[in-house]
């Protein structure tokens, strides 16, 4: 496991409106033949998985609400989120997927549209670059 700098840039659309976050972290970055992790701390608190792989994306967080996501090209991926007011069900769509990994990190782009009951909530642009120090 190698520690790297990360920028992530994720812009969110709801109804028109726009928010935009951007954090600066230091992580670790696990280099595989087929599977790449990224591993950090976010600013609450919550320790934050990606899992890469050429055709798929998994999110892993744990915190204060632990989720784990699934994105995959033009497919559907439910997940649940489990919050002091119960058990809430959403899909995501993603439209776009790119990866690319070498010796100095790993760059990565991802759009997708988060759903509740076949209803669209927010659709999601997100940049992640890891750079090895």
């Amino acid at each position: 496991m190698q520690k790297i700098k990360i920028t992530y840039h994720i812009r969110i659309e709801t109804e028109g409106e726009i928010e935009q976050k951007e954090m600066n972290l230091e992580g670790y970055f696990l280099s595989g033949e087929q599977e790449w992790m990224v591993r950090y701390v976010e600013e609450d608190g919550s320790q934050t998985n990606w899992i890469f792989r050429q055709d798929q994306v998994t999110l892993l967080r744990k915190g204060e609400v632990p989720y784990q996501q699934t994105f995959s090209l033009e497919k559907s991926e439910p997940f649940w989120l489990h919050t002091t007011a119960g058990k809430m069900a959403f899909e995501t769509v993603t439209q776009h997927y790119h990866l690319q990994v070498d010796k100095s990190g790993i760059e990565v782009e991802l759009q997708y549209t988060l759903y509740t009951a076949n209803t669209p909530l927010s659709h999601y642009q997100l940049t992640l670059l890891g750079k090895v120090c």
